[in-house]
């Protein structure tokens, strides 16, 4: 399986970059093929709504580094499973990984006709649930209007430095979603 993991935490050693490493390392164990992108690190135009890509075969006016993910050889296409990997940042996605999922327009026609999987794992330090509210909707949103196939969630309550995770299976939950695809 092709897995596309979209990371969105500036955090390089943060609670969300090790739980995507236990998920790849889990995933790539059971031979999957698993490609990350750490958005922070990218460099993204935010999506201006000129429809360029509506005109011109999915092709976004901007040349960056979007460029390998969409278009119809790019790897959103391409990929079997999306994983979406964020912080809670003031109730939603970081706006890094917001912004490419944002991108995300110029192959919105072709992503609805994709037999893809979504996932989604995500941390935030406040204890309560409902920190995940919006989240949740916006990922459900993306998965109904895509036609994505839910392939599981994992949301991570309570860990805002990467030192919350001891004593917790958090990381090992992250490693067997990624072992058990």
């Amino acid at each position: 399986m092709k897995i596309l993991m979209l990371t969105g935490s500036p955090r390089k050693k943060g609670v969300t970059a090790r739980l995507a490493a236990a998920f790849q390392k889990g995933a790539k164990e059971a031979g999957h093929e698993v490609k990350r992108y750490d958005t922070p690190w990218m460099k993204v135009s935010p999506c201006k709504a000129c429809c360029h890509c509506r005109k011109n075969d999915e092709k976004c006016i901007y040349d960056d580094d979007m460029t390998p993910l969409i278009g119809k050889d790019g790897e959103i296409l391409n990929a079997d499973l999306i994983l979406l990997v964020s912080p809670v940042y003031y109730w939603g996605l970081t706006a890094q990984l917001k912004t490419v999922v944002d991108r995300f327009y110029a192959v919105g026609r072709s992503m609805r006709e994709k037999n893809q999987k979504i996932m989604l794992i995500s941390s935030a330090g406040d204890s309560d649930p409902a920190v995940f509210n919006s989240i949740k909707a916006f990922y459900q949103s993306l998965r109904d209007w895509t036609h994505w196939q839910d392939a599981g969630t994992l949301l991570i309550p309570g860990c805002h430095e990467p030192e919350d995770l001891e004593n917790t299976d958090f990381e090992e939950k992250a490693y067997e979603m990624g072992k058990n695809l």
